[in-house]
């Protein structure tokens, strides 16, 4: 994920693009243990229904995280 940041000096930029990297690979992570626990409240459920839950938690939690970055972003510009 490509994210700019309109920081006043070099070395905030630097900083805050490498955190974001760590944040996106935790955010990642958080993500797919979501994805795997609504996959386990399937209970009984076959495969394509297990799926559908797990995908509709990844497709969710990836749309907050992208509204989430783009709050910040317009408050950096």
């Amino acid at each position: 994920m490509h994210f700019q940041i309109g920081m006043k000096t070099k070395s905030t930029s630097v900083i805050a693009k490498n955190k974001l990297k760590k944040s996106n690979k935790e955010f990642i992570k958080y993500r797919d243990l979501q994805g795997d626990f609504a996959y386990s409240l399937g209970g009984g459920a076959i495969g394509n229904a297990l799926n559908m839950l797990k995908y509709t938690c990844l497709a969710e939690l990836n749309f907050q995280r992208t509204k989430q970055l783009d709050i910040y972003r317009s408050d950096c510009l």
